[in-house]
């Protein structure tokens, strides 16, 4: 849904949670004529809240899941390696490809803060962003999230060498997110993804199983990013974000069952994604080395024509592990 003017609601940060009343259309434009600025009445529908967390969906799944989220282990096998195709036998058939606790070989398990790039467990850092050979750009249904997903996509492709293989997928189609939002690629593949939970189903799962180390909170006067210990990262008044002044965040995740590696870029509304899917692929792709953290929050400035480019200002104002 978009508000009345430039600013589109929550695709670039307005969660939908499970815990938003239902949706309406509202937002006064701004004095200027600007970019709307959803109004406090607008509360119910388009403030971004905190997220539910999910204790006990903890990063170190095995062996501490509960039974109905314990993954699919695959076919018992002895010691005669029984398992067909590219699987291998390791107590169990697996792809040791994709698998984040048999990556490369049996029994080498990549820890929390690492994940399976199919032969070893780099750190869960953005300078370790080529290490996949795959890469998944996963659409939903917003153009703006869509364009900032691809050209990150691009930048990898034509910086990355050896370069990854880069296809391009809804996030309906059934080989990339289950039902419940979980990416089905594993390891060896990263999932790119720009825009905030309300259209990106990935998001959502991963925000509400306690996955991403950031989230976006908000209420009707401020909206931000807080991390899982609940400081705010950023906390921005609703006023001052507009379709050229916003924030953006950058984080990198493993969702433990499957492995996949998540690379997401979202804006608190949809300028500050645009400027996100700018400065990734331009700056944070290219100069990956010196970015060797596993999320960045940025504060962007536009010089006035409304649109991401090198003129700009872009303002690192926080970063971790």
């Amino acid at each position: 849904m978009r508000s009345g003017g430039g600013l589109l609601r929550s695709r670039g940060a307005v969660v939908a949670l499970g815990v938003l009343a239902a949706c309406s259309a509202g937002g006064n434009p701004k004095p200027d004529g600007g970019a709307d600025a959803l109004a406090p009445a607008d509360t119910g529908s388009d403030a971004a809240v905190d997220a539910p967390l999910s204790p006990d969906l903890a990063p170190d799944l095995m062996p501490d899941l509960k039974p109905d989220l314990m993954p699919d282990l695959g076919i018992p096998c002895g010691d005669g390696g029984e398992c067909q195709g590219p699987l291998s036998c390791c107590g169990f058939c697996v792809d040791i490809h994709k698998d984040p606790r048999n990556c490369g070989a049996c029994g080498t398990r990549c820890s929390t803060v690492q994940f399976c790039t199919g032969t070893a467990c780099p750190e869960l850092s953005f300078a370790n962003v080529c290490s996949n050979p795959n890469v998944t750009v996963v659409k939903d249904p917003f153009e703006t999230d869509n364009n900032a997903a691809s050209l990150i996509g691009k930048a990898l492709a034509s910086s990355c060498m050896p370069p990854p293989t880069v296809v391009e997928k809804d996030q309906a189609s059934p080989d990339v997110l289950d039902g419940d939002g979980r990416p089905l690629a594993g390891g060896s593949t990263s999932y790119i993804s720009a825009g905030g939970a309300f259209g990106q189903h990935l998001i959502d799962y991963l925000d509400k199983a306690g996955i991403t180390p950031l989230y976006i909170t908000g209420d009707a006067t401020n909206v931000g990013f807080r991390d899982r210990n609940g400081k705010d990262a950023i906390s921005a008044p609703r006023p001052t974000l507009t379709d050229t002044h916003d924030f953006f965040l950058v984080q990198l995740s493993v969702e433990p069952v499957s492995g996949t590696l998540s690379i997401a870029a979202m804006g608190l509304f949809a300028p500050g994604t645009t400027a996100a899917g700018f400065w990734v692929s331009t700056e944070m792709v290219p100069k990956r080395a010196s970015y060797p953290d596993a999320w960045y929050v940025f504060e962007w400035t536009d010089t006035g024509d409304k649109l991401p480019n090198a003129a700009d200002t872009f303002t690192m104002v926080a970063h971790g592990k």
